[in-house]
């Protein structure tokens, strides 16, 4: 439903009838447009998550913190374990993020909303086509939480004015 916003329209509204209005309109294949870019980045997130974490808490064995038996070593085993468990998803979920862009990309394409369209989007045939186009313009942008940058259609000029270029949309 935010893609209804750009054109000011109002296509889809409850879940059930959405669901019958695209399976009307785009078939099958609208239904599970962005599914296989969606599963690849779960994927990459659940095993990758999963082996960073095997592979943090297989370097805790082998330094010996466990054989800590002293109150501070054992804090110190469980500050590492706590830390772990929340920087490895934290940096894991960057390598998804392209596959859920995408996705979300494919999920509108065909719909026939107008951010669907020139200007705001090319069509795309697959989600190969999707992800080939966004990877030179702006694929992994937002996958960041700090250091992020826009490379995009809209630039500030050095007189603070906003510029527009067409070199996306060619």
């Amino acid at each position: 439903q935010i893609a209804q916003l750009i054109g000011h329209e109002a296509k889809y509204g409850g879940v059930l009838s959405s669901i019958r209005l695209i399976g009307i309109e785009e078939g099958p294949g609208g239904l599970f447009s962005g599914l296989v870019p969606q599963i690849m980045g779960e994927v990459v997130i659940v095993f990758g998550t999963a082996a960073l974490l095997y592979a943090a808490e297989r370097a805790i064995v082998h330094a010996g913190l466990y054989e800590k038996t002293d109150r501070k070593g054992v804090k110190e085993v469980e500050d590492i374990r706590k830390f772990s468990s929340l920087a490895i998803p934290f940096v894991i979920s960057s390598f998804g993020y392209p596959y859920q862009v995408v996705s979300t990309v494919m999920a509108v394409a065909g719909s026939g909303l107008a951010v669907s369209f020139l200007p705001y989007a090319p069509s795309f045939v697959n989600w190969h086509s999707a992800w080939d186009y966004l990877t030179p313009h702006g694929l992994k942008r937002g996958a960041r939480l700090f250091l992020r940058e826009q490379t995009g259609a809209v630039s500030v000029g050095p007189d603070h004015q906003l510029y527009a270029s067409n070199k996306f949309f060619a």
